[in-house]
Order: C-alpha cells, then sequence, then structure tokens
C-alpha cells in the first residue's frame, strides 16, 4: 500500500463522501434519539425477553451505520 497515494485520496473524501457519511451519522443518530426511553427504561429494570430482543437490534443497527461508513471510507481511499 502506497502510504502517499492513500494521503492524497484523502482530499477526495470532503467532495465524494461526505454527505454520505453525513447521512449515515443522521441515521445513528436518529436510531439513538428514538432509542432513549428503552435504554432508560432497561437502567432501572431488568429487560426481559422482548426488550432484549429490542436492544439487540438496536445495537445491529448502530454497528451496520458504523460499519457502512467505514466501507465508505474504505472504498474511497482504495484499502485492500
Amino acid at each position: 500500500m502506497n502510504f502517499y497515494k492513500n494521503l492524497e485520496n484523502c482530499k477526495k473524501l470532503d467532495n465524494s463522501i461526505t454527505p454520505k457519511i453525513e447521512y449515515e451519522i443522521s441515521q445513528i443518530d436518529d436510531l439513538v434519539d428514538k432509542s432513549q426511553v428503552l435504554l432508560s427504561l432497561c437502567k432501572n429494570k431488568d429487560p426481559d425477553f422482548i426488550e432484549i430482543t429490542a436492544i439487540g437490534g438496536i445495537l445491529h443497527s448502530f454497528y451496520n451505520g458504523l460499519e457502512n461508513i467505514f466501507v465508505l471510507i474504505e472504498k474511497t481511499l482504495n484499502i485492500v
């Protein structure tokens, strides 16, 4: 991997994927905002099966959002 080539590719990030990354971040923010009631509820009592399943879905979605951002950056920088 040529470090300077990838450094040069970093300049592409602003123009080519910034809106996509901003979208993913807004989706993550929305997910976190909508999850606050459930997360607060589970801080005050032991969650039941349905709540645990819901939290698992939230965690999965959160992780997928982060992964989408990393994939966008990887594709832009051509990291293999």
